[in-house]
């Protein structure tokens, strides 16, 4: 085989063997593709659901974008307010034909072995070696708060971007580059606001400490030529993210919508102490969350009780998640010996400082002391941001690359060993961060008449009951709308309204507003065709594998006429369909 030949086959092998990985971990994923969601946050999963299948519609030219009023029909709104982007949805193209669980799933393997193959460049942009680099992308695989998504947080599965958009700024800043590197940054950051805000934020906030802190390893000579690469660059990706992040800001400023959350940040902060304790899903740590399964809002149990949850605190969990693996700390060790090594080290300790909120917690015991986010979270555009813990996940591009740094040093010193010393690493930190046994969650049985309204064309607006106003019932009706593809009455996206912004349906939730005659006037005017009564409604709120329930039916039915509406203006009247799933009237 000639040298150019084994060199394909090698750099051929390094995304395999990602996507190896990522199918190991996410095991029993690939078991089930077709069948089963990957995780139990199944209100999330089917919002997910929702998004993938309207990016794909919007593709096909089937819907608009980015506003739509397939939900909360007839008024709609915006999917620029909510977290799972649309390039989630181009990763789940490929799997559609083989239903909505495939399309969700097939997203999740494709992010979650890109996200490793995306560091793997950086670090060879960096100048690492194919050994350590390859171990530093499978540190960011593995890491603990990206790889923990895997309950069911589709929008932080896929954190490529991040790495793509430091590697285009190192590039971008480089005066020995040609002028076309300038705007590669601002494409990185465009796709990064295309797969999740809260990533664009961090993309946005390394690439500024990347700029600082290339400037400041620039001779002094140079400095000027060097800043006038930053700036630039700067300008071409304001330009080119610009018209959507000012489409963005337009939804944002609606007074109507929940956007501003960066107060509820005191409730998500992490402990200090979960930068070194294993995090809730890693196998060996049994000794400290022994119960496998969650308390409530995924958050698991501690035998130390300063990880507990409080009731003004939110406890260890999904969002908490800040574990720096033991494997990269004890790298860092060789790590100050590379200057380029020290500089990651410090880039990803700028990060942790952020994920641990706004005071520094530890032991459950928040103390006096603030921390730089107290500052990020005044500034316009941070203030959205309720979770410090994610700021972790560009933390972790500045650890592992410091990590595979670090091993780049030993393999150096120790030629002769360099593949023993490679293997053990990869070993070591697959080991650590392995994860126990992920939970599958059951997509609700879908009512016969959703199929029959598919091949229905002459429109009209689906009304669900009981109603989605601000519970996760909504989701379950959005994964119900990829099936009939009728505008619906709810919403479960990441921001929601303050108040239901369709006037006049009050009586569907509320015990003293107008229902009767009115509300049936009400919802004719509104365009809705079709009054659906779910009689089991207990399979939204759950479904897990586990459970044994798989979305079927269990528990006491739902009678149709508890319903105010069913009760007060169909009083008497013959439902248009039943089975044993819906009961159905039209206005």
């Amino acid at each position: 085989m000639t040298h150019s030949l084994r060199s394909a086959a090698v750099r051929a092998l390094v995304p395999l063997g990602y996507l190896a990985l990522a199918l190991a971990v996410s095991w029993p994923l690939a078991r089930d593709f077709a069948t089963y969601p990957i995780g139990d946050i199944t209100y999330d999963e089917r919002h997910a659901i929702w998004m993938l299948w309207h990016t794909a519609q919007a593709l096909a030219g089937q819907v608009g974008w980015p506003d739509t009023s397939l939900l909360l029909w007839p008024h709609g709104v915006s999917v620029l307010v909510d977290g799972v982007g649309p390039l989630n949805g181009v990763a789940a193209l490929p799997f559609w034909p083989w239903g909505a669980a495939a399309a969700f799933n097939g997203a999740v393997v494709v992010g979650v072995a890109l996200s490793g193959w995306a560091l793997y460049a950086l670090a060879r942009g960096i100048g690492l070696e194919r050994g350590p680099a390859f171990v530093a992308g499978l540190l960011y695989l593995v890491w603990p708060m990206h790889l923990i998504a895997l309950n069911g947080h589709l929008e932080r599965l896929f954190v490529g971007m991040l790495p793509l958009t430091l590697l285009a700024g190192l590039r971008a800043f480089d005066p020995g580059r040609g002028r076309a590197w300038l705007a590669v940054p601002g494409v990185a950051l465009l796709g990064a606001l295309l797969q999740n805000g809260n990533q664009f934020t961090f993309a946005a906030l390394g690439l500024a400490l990347l700029g600082v802190q290339t400037w400041w390893a620039t001779p002094p000579d140079e400095r000027p030529r060097r800043l006038r690469r930053i700036g630039l660059s700067g300008v071409w990706s304001i330009a080119i993210c610009g018209p959507l992040l000012i489409a963005i800001v337009g939804v944002m400023r609606d007074p109507s919508l929940q956007v501003s959350l960066a107060d509820v940040a005191y409730y998500y902060a992490p402990d200090a102490l979960s930068l070194i304790l294993p995090a809730p899903h890693q196998w060996w740590a049994a000794w400290l969350y022994p119960n496998p399964t969650h308390v409530h809002d995924f958050v698991w149990a501690s035998t130390l009780s300063g990880l507990n949850p409080t009731p003004i605190w939110y406890g260890t969990g999904v969002e908490t998640a800040v574990t720096i693996p033991l494997t990269a700390i004890a790298l860092f060790a060789w790590t100050w010996r590379a200057p380029a090594g020290r500089a990651w080290l410090l880039f990803g300790l700028a990060f942790a400082a952020l994920c641990l909120g706004p005071r520094l917690r530890i032991d459950g015991v928040e103390t006096p002391v603030r921390l730089p986010f107290v500052v990020a979270k005044r500034i316009p555009g941070l203030d959205v941001m309720r979770t410090p813990g994610r700021y972790m996940l560009m933390g972790a591009v500045g650890f592992a690359l410091a990590a595979g740094a670090g091993l780049s040093v030993l393999t150096r010193r120790h030629p002769a060993k360099a593949t023993a010393l490679i293997t053990t690493a990869a070993t070591l930190a697959a080991v650590e961060c392995w994860p126990r046994a992920w939970p599958q969650s059951a997509l609700p049985r879908v009512p016969a008449f959703y199929r029959q309204l598919a091949s229905d064309p002459t429109g009209g607006a689906v009304l669900d009951l009981p109603h989605g106003l601000h519970n996760d019932h909504a989701s379950a009706y959005m994964y119900y709308q990829t099936i009939h593809r009728h505008p619906i009455a709810w919403s479960y996206l990441s921001r929601a309204h303050r108040r239901y912004p369709n006037a006049g349906l009050e009586g569907l939730w509320t015990a003293d507003a107008p229902a009767g005659a009115a509300l049936r006037r009400r919802l004719r005017e509104l365009g809705y065709r079709y009054v659906v009564v779910h009689r089991y409604p207990q399979i939204f709120l759950g479904g897990t594998v586990a459970g044994g329930r798989l979305g079927e039916p269990w528990g006491t039915p739902v009678v149709p006429e508890s319903e105010r509406l069913i009760a007060d203006a169909f009083r008497g009247e013959r439902p248009a369909y039943v089975d044993d799933l819906v009961t159905v009237w039209t206005p």
